[in-house]
């Protein structure tokens, strides 16, 4: 069912503007400061986030994505925001994922989620269904410079595999580490 017949067809490769709505959530320990966190009702806290397309034929089309920062259900969803706040990152800078330079690791460290606000990147868009049924544009995968071919997919870890390894993980966001 779609309720909005303006969306972006799936496999669709679009240059994004990310801008933050604040939730007026702060924990100023993990470096959610500005009130600009959000903290649902069962405890998960997220970035709610507006991607606006800004250039070619979609152009000022937007939608609403949520980046995972903690959930107490377990690490996976602070692993799959950060892996998503690292590639908007890698891809807003132009840097490979392997690319370890004094610039690059600096470019990948934020402040606070601040510097994350009015982010430019590339992104694939997927078509999915939202926890009321409508269909709904999300980002597929960010496109980072070493991805030459961006139909391949890096093999996708279930929710039960990333638990068990992230559980000795460090419990402070990869951009606060110095």
């Amino acid at each position: 069912m779609s309720r909005n017949r303006n969306l972006i067809p799936s496999g669709t490769v679009v240059f994004l503007r990310l801008i933050i709505l604040p939730g007026g959530h702060s924990d100023p320990s993990q470096g959610w400061t500005n009130g600009l966190a959000t903290i649902s009702k069962t405890g998960s806290v997220y970035i709610r986030a507006e991607c606006s397309v800004t250039e070619g034929r979609h152009i000022g089309k937007k939608f609403e994505i949520r980046i995972g920062l903690k959930s107490p259900k377990g690490p996976w969803w602070r692993k799959r925001g950060r892996e998503l706040i690292l590639n908007i990152l890698n891809s807003k800078h132009a840097l490979s994922k392997n690319e370890n330079s004094e610039k690059a690791l600096r470019c990948r460290r934020l402040k606070s989620l601040k510097d994350l606000d009015g982010s430019k990147f590339q992104a694939k868009i997927k078509i999915a269904k939202d926890y009321k049924g409508y269909e709904v544009n999300e980002i597929d995968e960010v496109i980072i410079p070493e991805d030459s071919n961006i139909e391949v997919h890096s093999p996708r870890l279930r929710q039960t595999d990333l638990t068990s390894k992230l559980t000795a993980a460090v419990s402070s966001p990869m951009w606060m580490r110095e």
